[in-house]
């Protein structure tokens, strides 16, 4: 009688999908700054929340820089804005603060006039 070694391929599948969800959302997350905080309060926490739980709507980038600028829309005339850059291949927030314009259009006008392009 032969005996034959017969490995389970769907754990290891589910086991790759879980790490490939937790790289995505490792490289979408920036690890917090201090400043956005002293500065800005609550909010900025509140803009950090958004971007977890929704994603960016736009990611602009200033080339000067190599900075991110992250949009997401706190409430209706109310947008949130996270400044990200790379250091030592993580993202790290520079700041997060609130900006209130009534259209995503005024939130990316402020933004280009700071260097900031898609």
């Amino acid at each position: 009688m032969e005996t034959s070694l017969s490995i389970n391929k769907f754990p290891v599948g589910l086991v790759i999908l879980l790490l490939l969800g937790l790289v995505l959302i490792a490289v979408t997350q920036a690890v917090p700054g201090t400043h956005a905080v002293e500065r800005h309060g609550d909010m900025a926490e509140r803009v950090r929340n958004c971007l977890d739980m929704n994603g960016a709507l736009y990611i602009l980038i200033n080339p000067a820089t190599g900075r991110q600028a992250r949009i997401c829309q706190l409430e209706s005339d109310l947008w949130g804005i996270q400044i990200v850059e790379e250091e030592d291949g993580t993202m790290k927030e520079v700041t997060s603060f609130p900006q209130r314009n009534r259209y995503l259009n005024d939130v990316l006008r402020y933004l280009n006039g700071r260097g900031y392009w898609q």
